[in-house]
């Protein structure tokens, strides 16, 4: 059990959940419009960008080349409110050190970093690393 209070944050998502919408990164979801349908059905009020974001900030964000990205493995639930405003449920409890390489790389409230995912390139306006 974790001693965070995790009710006030906006998205409450398993692992499953987080690899469900990262399944959508493939630029044919993207490029025919699926995955803003997806995106605008399952999280009203965020842009696909805007979620991306969210993910590389908290370090969770696995970049797998040609096929669309995926979350962490080590995720149990990721909870956020904004590229500045999460909490990750580890597996074990703890935050792996990789993980917190990256995370810690991302902490940045200005820069820009570019993913790209299939096809497609994204650019978002804070620091990021990502999993290869």
């Amino acid at each position: 059990m974790n001693d965070v209070d995790v009710s006030g944050f906006r998205e409450h998502l398993t692992l499953d959940d987080c690899k469900r919408l990262l399944h959508y990164s493939h630029w044919i979801p993207i490029n025919r419009g699926y995955t803003a349908t997806f995106v605008a059905e399952h999280f009203p009020g965020w842009t696909w960008n805007e979620l991306v974001r969210v993910f590389v900030a908290a370090g969770i964000f696995v970049n797998r080349g040609g096929s669309p990205a995926t979350c962490d493995d080590r995720v149990v639930m990721f909870h956020f409110s904004s590229p500045t405003d999460f909490y990750v449920e580890w597996l074990g409890g703890a935050e792996p050190e990789d993980v917190a390489v990256k995370r810690r790389a991302n902490d940045r409230k200005t820069g820009q970093y570019m993913i790209d995912a299939g096809g497609g390139t994204f650019i978002a306006t804070i620091g990021g690393v990502e999993s290869e």
